[in-house]
């Protein structure tokens, strides 16, 4: 069901998409991820077409690498979310890409961007795109609170994602989950 879900805590960023492709009533693939690393401190979950998510996480991962080359420095979180911005921004006038996203990242302190197919960016403590978000907002409102731990955090994710599982009429068969923090991008297993 294109379901992308993130949450930021004081040192850490978790961000979850479920990993199954589905097209009409035929499911694709049931091991999809959806969230791509786009260097060692910053991943993007994708929600929309199939197509224009991998076309999209390619651009941006090659020119996230083509500026470290040229520069020989990363992209700090905020930079890389007014790139990703821009460039947007400039496709919906041109060929849009069908994806909203998530994009988490860590370069000192945590990060966590929404932005949409429009080029629409926003900095946030939570968020989902697709319809998940009309259950996992409220978990989220409800439950989230400054300086959680990362094991409550967990929980909290684990929460959110379980409503998710128990509320649509297809439930996704799992979910990707991904910890962003000093350390890099590191799956998790939240069961």
């Amino acid at each position: 069901m294109l379901s992308i879900v993130g949450l930021q805590g004081p040192d850490w960023v978790l961000i979850a998409a479920d990993s199954s492709v589905s097209s009409s009533i035929i499911c694709m693939s049931e091991n999809y991820d959806r969230i791509a690393q786009l260097d060692d401190r910053h991943a993007l979950a994708m929600s929309g077409e199939t197509g224009d998510c991998l076309q999209l996480s390619e651009y941006l991962q090659g020119n996230v690498a083509l500026y470290k080359f040229r520069n020989g420095v990363e992209l700090s979180s905020d930079a890389l979310a007014h790139f990703i911005r821009h460039t947007m921004a400039k496709a919906v006038r041109k060929s849009p890409y069908e994806v909203n996203m998530l994009l988490s990242g860590y370069d000192g302190k945590p990060h966590l961007y929404f932005m949409d197919y429009l080029g629409t960016l926003q900095s946030i403590p939570y968020g989902a795109q697709g319809y998940c978000q009309y259950f996992v907002m409220s978990v989220f409102d409800k439950h989230y609170k400054e300086g959680l731990t990362l094991e409550d955090g967990k929980e909290l994710m684990k929460l959110a994602l379980n409503q998710i599982k128990q509320r649509f009429t297809v439930a996704p068969h799992g979910f990707i989950v991904k910890l962003v923090d000093k350390n890099g991008i590191t799956k998790i297993d939240l069961e």
